[in-house]
This record gives structure tokens, C-alpha cells and sequence, in this order.
């Protein structure tokens, strides 16, 4: 009987020993993404599952980010949006990313609480992006002609600005998928 106790007890030691590793393991993925700026945008509450459960999930056309003035710059300004003007310019530097998505709503808002950042090569972008991209204006999702609540994805492409396009630190040089 004795033997079985010790047994039990190396056993339930295993166990312990297997979930602290496994939540270090998660502890550290979820300080990776936060480093990186992944995840829901922290600045709004989610919002309720109500609103959730009425988008649609194939619209028949999705919605699409009106062209303005949409500004997002970071780094004290070292980079800033791409634009299509800048695809016919040789620019210098390493480009920087941002996966977003959203849900918008039928007026062609941002629904708040619904931004994420998917995919980031920068956690100062991640939260550029996360602080302009609740006010951007969209053409809202259409499901049999109606408007309907629709998901949103886009990734978002960085330029460095002048001299400082070419600065790449560590930190900036990885990218999360």
C-alpha cells in the first residue's frame, strides 16, 4: 500500500510538473503577442454576443475601406502608411506590416471592440493601427442587396520616412504570423 502512495505521489508530481510547463509555455506565446501588439484592441470593451451573432459571414460583397485620410504613423513618424502613390517610388527601407480585422456595421463604421490585430512585425504599429482604425469610414458588407454587418481583414503596409527608413532595430525585425 505503501508503495502505491509513493507511486500516486511521482504520478500527481509528473502531472504538476507538466502544467507548470504548459502554462510557462502559454505565459510565454501570450507575452510574445503582447510584445507584438496581437490580439483584440484594448482600448474598447468586447462587444456583446448579440451584435456578434448577426454578422454575416459570406456577404455577397465585403465591406471596403474608403479611400481618405486615413493617417497612421509611428516610431516618432519613421513610418507611416503605405500609399498608392509610393508603389511607383523605389523606397528604401524594410517594409512593415499589420493584419487588422474588424466588424463593420451597416452605416460603414467600425463596431466597437471588433479590432484585432492578426499579424504585426511591430507592437508600436499594432497600436498606431489600433488607435486610428476605430474612426476609419468603410462602404459596409451587402447580402441580397441589403447592408449587412461584416467582417473586415486588411493587412496594413508601413514605409520608413526619409532618413530613417533604413533603421531596423532587433525588436523591428521580427515578424509574427
Amino acid at each position: 500500500m505503501a508503495v502505491l502512495g509513493v507511486v500516486s505521489s511521482v504520478a500527481a508530481h509528473a502531472v504538476r510538473a507538466q502544467d507548470v510547463k504548459a502554462a510557462a509555455k502559454e505565459e510565454a506565446a501570450i507575452e510574445e503577442a503582447a510584445r507584438h501588439g496581437l490580439g483584440r484592441c484594448p482600448d474598447k470593451p468586447a462587444p456583446d454576443s448579440a451584435t456578434l451573432g448577426d454578422v454575416v459571414a459570406k456577404p455577397d460583397k465585403k465591406p471596403r475601406r474608403l479611400p481618405g485620410d486615413m493617417q497612421i504613423t509611428a516610431g516618432q513618424g519613421a513610418f507611416r502608411l503605405e500609399t498608392p502613390d509610393d508603389q511607383f517610388h523605389n523606397m528604401e527601407g524594410h517594409p512593415r506590416r499589420v493584419g487588422v480585422t474588424a466588424v463593420i456595421d451597416t452605416s460603414g463604421r467600425v463596431v466597437p471592440g471588433t479590432v484585432t490585430i492578426t499579424s504585426s512585425s511591430s507592437g508600436e504599429l499594432s497600436m498606431a493601427v489600433c488607435h486610428a482604425f476605430g474612426d476609419q469610414r468603410f462602404r459596409p458588407g451587402q447580402k441580397g442587396g441589403t447592408t449587412v454587418l461584416a467582417q473586415y481583414a486588411e493587412t496594413l503596409e508601413f514605409i520608413g520616412t526619409a532618413a530613417t527608413s533604413t533603421l531596423r532595430s532587433a525588436k523591428d525585425e521580427s515578424s509574427v504570423r
